[in-house]
């Protein structure tokens, strides 16, 4: 019989925060779901008991008329002011109770009635929502790649960051040209067609080979002998989590604040699972890798402590540089008094997730996953922003970098100056692992 040569791990996650994993689906308040404003939830619809109800009452053919004519109108994005709960409910119209039409009812925060907004999807099987091994892979990868860019491969990265210092340099007056077109209260036709231009003049100034350097350097390193390869990571497997019962998932509303201006607004409504809710999955490593950064992995059981010690100093790391941008940041004089409470409570939502990190002992990780990361949330934008010069300083590298990438809005004079808080002021997709 063959000897088993994996090292498997349970590993129990709880949801810290809502927990959403994209999907291409959404629902829409005009034929999947109404407002249940007197048990704060919505209900997704049952299509079918609509229509055989439909087709029971429609007698003379006119309810059938409107019936269609409203869904319809929907799909040819007519916002009619049609009111489906309305026609459910009526007793001159479908007569239904909630009981009668409704699949599933759903827990809603924040959203509000009012605003026909679409709703995002999660993954789930059927319906019970769950959070898929790639994206749990992913999130892992990204602190090991941190880890090993941040420790041993110095010298080449700092090669690429002072051409890019060189790079801004010779396009200085073409960026400036761009920012101050692009700070005009109004853009004519003609003055979007210079800016193109000036973006064309800086893509082949240099950026577009810069872009194809860090690409170049990253894949020569990751594919070189004895560094990653493809095989490195097919030998680390994470399983999807056990799905979760369908009374965890929840609706919730998500804001974008801005560190500068203190304003909390572009609303997302997502599906998601909720907070406090557990589950677990399976992590196998089987111990054959090769890399000098990666075989700390091939020992068991120390192995697994020294990668829930890489999560959890990448995720320190971003949450200290997301701190130092609300240090920075103008909001406080800038917000009103509600949205002030709110940015203070996502600061202290932060403090308190660097307190657990800094605590969490060696079978203990936190780790963010899912909709509503930051743009540091992948190795390269840390590694960036992390980098100093021969002297030890910044000398805004990393913004000169956003600007030959053109990260952000034309214009923006600071990348990024938005995040995506809840209405409760914490952030998306925290998950708290335990062996």
């Amino acid at each position: 019989m063959r000897k088993k040569v994996n090292h498997t791990y349970n590993i129990q996650l709880t949801s810290l925060t809502p927990v959403s994993i994209g999907t291409s689906e959404v629902l829409s308040p005009y034929t999947d779901f109404v407002f249940d404003t007197s048990n704060k939830q919505i209900h997704l619809l049952d299509k079918r008991k609509i229509a055989d109800r439909v087709l029971e009452v429609a007698n003379d053919g006119t309810l059938m008329d409107e019936y269609v004519s409203f869904i319809r109108g929907t799909f040819d994005n007519n916002r009619s002011e049609f009111d489906l709960k309305a026609f459910l409910e009526s007793k001159e119209k479908l007569d239904l109770d909630a009981d009668d039409y409704a699949a599933q009812s759903i827990p809603y925060y924040g959203l509000n009635p009012n605003d026909r907004r679409e709703i995002k999807s999660t993954l789930k099987n059927d319906r019970q929502p769950y959070i898929s091994g790639s994206t749990l892979k992913g999130a892992m990868k990204a602190c090991l790649l941190y880890d090993w860019f941040s420790e041993e491969a110095k010298e080449s990265f700092n090669q690429l960051m002072q051409k890019t210092l060189r790079l801004y340099e010779r396009c200085e007056r073409d960026i400036r040209r761009l920012d101050q077109m692009a700070g005009k209260r109004y853009l004519s036709r003609d003055d979007r067609f210079k800016m193109r231009k000036i973006k064309d003049n800086i893509k082949r100034g240099g950026a577009r080979n810069l872009a194809k350097d860090f690409d170049k350097l990253f894949a020569e390193l990751l594919t070189e002998d004895h560094l990653f390869e493809p095989r490195e990571f097919s030998l680390f497997k994470v399983g999807d989590t056990l799905p979760c019962s369908e009374e965890s998932l929840i609706f919730q509303l998500t804001n974008r604040l801005h560190y500068n201006k203190g304003s909390v607004t572009i609303p997302a409504n997502l599906e998601a699972i909720d907070a406090d809710t557990t589950t677990e999955f399976r992590l196998a490593i089987e111990p054959k890798l090769q890399h000098p950064n990666l075989q700390f992995l091939n020992e068991e059981k120390k192995g697994l402590e020294a990668l829930f010690k890489r999560i959890n100093t990448f995720h320190k790391d971003n949450i200290d540089m997301e701190l130092e941008l609300l240090d920075s940041g103008k909001w406080y004089n800038e917000a009103r008094p509600r949205e002030r409470g709110q940015i203070e409570q996502y600061q202290a939502f932060l403090e308190d997730m660097y307190s657990k990190l800094d605590n969490a002992l060696p079978n203990e990780a936190y780790c963010c996953v899912g909709f509503g990361k930051s743009f540091f949330y992948n190795s390269i934008g840390m590694l960036v922003y992390d980098w100093k010069d021969e002297n030890g300083e910044h000398r805004n590298a990393f913004q000169k970098y956003c600007k030959l990438s053109f990260l952000g809005r034309d214009g923006q004079r600071h990348f990024p100056m938005t995040r995506t808080i809840t209405t409760k002021g914490g952030a998306m997709g925290w998950v708290y692992l335990k062996v």
